[in-house]
């Protein structure tokens, strides 16, 4: 039978998100994150400081959301 052994990488961008108000937030794998919603107009401080903290992408899972953004 192989030893197996856990390997865990530091996720450098949960790091640096984890001090701002994202619902959920969480790491995926060593490279991105997973959150909940930060749509709403007193949210958009927040979304430049995702964009700052190196975030390109941005996938929207809502459902029933009919806006544009």
């Amino acid at each position: 039978m192989k030893d197996l052994t856990l390997v865990c990488k530091q996720n450098a961008l949960y790091e640096s998100l984890k001090r701002y108000p994202i619902v959920d937030l969480a790491p995926v794998y060593d490279k991105g994150v997973r959150g909940r919603t930060m749509s709403g107009r007193g949210s958009n401080w927040l979304l430049a400081e995702v964009r700052e903290a190196g975030v390109k992408v941005i996938i929207d899972l809502r459902t029933h959301d009919h806006t544009d953004r």
